[in-house]
């Protein structure tokens, strides 16, 4: 009899630090310290093996075994016990063999070499680490493949815990900081063989429509998602118009004449992130059936760093050859970072 076995290859970005206790008040920082980590990946991970350090001396190698579903949490911290700990549940204990600092510090996990995420924290750089208060990562910014590396996307805990003191040791993160996403699922049809379109609201295209309010937020980064079941991808052409009623409207492509055209059972744009600091390219004509994952978008999107964050999304979409087959804008969400 033949056993059919799964082998799950970890990479970076699939785990993410995503809270951290540099400095209990509730207890002593030898008895309170923690930090959670989230499995942002589609499968779950056992952590045996996993090292945790810093730049410096500390390092500790996780012993489990320690499995976390995917979307799921575990936490880590200097003692395991709750009526020391100041009531955190902590998944597995590293002692004084890992520490962290008040002022500025590292939480670094690799894997056989690899690593796979990276936070480092500094007051001097800007980070507030105050006692009694852990920081998290802002929920919207835990996706795959994007480790936080700095604080754009941290902010201080807002939830008690035990014996007074702010975190979510695995608990959704309760705060976002310093960004937005609005998503939406309009479920529009994408007629077969519109004409091509050159700019944003261009005859025979579709377009759905996302309004951002954050007064007084400018951009710091944008990123675009988008699911579109179409059987020939390279028949879809996607553009983005900002609108911010300045009466000057920008206009960015995202997407022309990608993956395969001579394909008629292909998937489309399936969760496609349109990220200025992704590190896969659009493949042009190929013979990809399915485009998934993050791109860099044909222009980049951060041509609207520094513009409000209160504006009007609108995404045109259209097909531009025609074979017969059409497609659906099934999902389209915008994230914003502010600045």
């Amino acid at each position: 009899d033949c056993k059919q076995v799964t082998v799950v290859v970890v990479q970076p970005g699939d785990i993410l630090v995503s809270e951290f206790m540099a400095n209990p008040a509730a207890v002593a920082d030898s008895d309170g310290e923690w930090f959670e980590v989230t499995n942002v990946a589609a499968y779950d991970i056992d952590l045996t093996g996993f090292v945790i350090s810093d730049n410096g001396m500390d390092s500790y190698t996780v012993q489990g075994p320690l499995v976390v579903p995917a979307g799921g949490t575990a936490v880590f911290g200097r003692n395991a016990d709750p009526q020391v700990n100041g009531s955190v549940s902590v998944d597995e204990a590293y002692g004084s063999a890992f520490s962290l600092a008040n002022s500025a510090d590292e939480i670094v996990l690799t894997l056989n070499g690899v690593e796979i995420d990276r936070v480092e924290y500094d007051t001097a750089a800007g980070w507030t680490i105050d006692a009694g208060i852990a920081n998290s990562v802002d929920p919207n910014l835990l996706m795959p493949g994007d480790p936080t590396v700095n604080d754009s996307g941290w902010c201080q805990a807002a939830t008690m815990y035990g014996m007074g003191d702010t975190g979510t040791p695995n608990a959704p993160n309760d705060v976002n900081c310093r960004s937005t996403r609005v998503v939406i699922n309009p479920q529009l049809a994408i007629p077969d063989a519109v004409g091509s379109t050159y700019s944003c609201g261009e005859p025979g295209a579709v377009s759905a429509v996302i309004m951002t309010s954050a007064p007084g937020q400018l951009i710091g980064d944008v990123d675009i998602g988008v699911t579109i079941p179409h059987p020939r991808p390279n028949d879809i052409e996607l553009w983005l118009e900002y609108d911010d009623g300045s009466g000057s409207p920008v206009c960015i492509e995202l997407s022309t004449d990608n993956g395969s055209s001579s394909s008629t059972d292909g998937l489309g744009y399936i969760n496609v992130i349109f990220d200025d600091e992704a590190t896969q390219v659009l493949p042009g004509f190929s013979s990809d059936t399915l485009l998934t994952g993050r791109y860099q978008p044909e222009a980049p999107l951060s041509a609207l760093d520094g513009m409000s964050a209160s504006a009007t999304w609108t995404l045109w979409v259209n097909d531009d050859f025609g074979t017969g087959y059409t497609g659906t804008l099934e999902e389209y969400w915008v994230q914003i970072l502010f600045q």
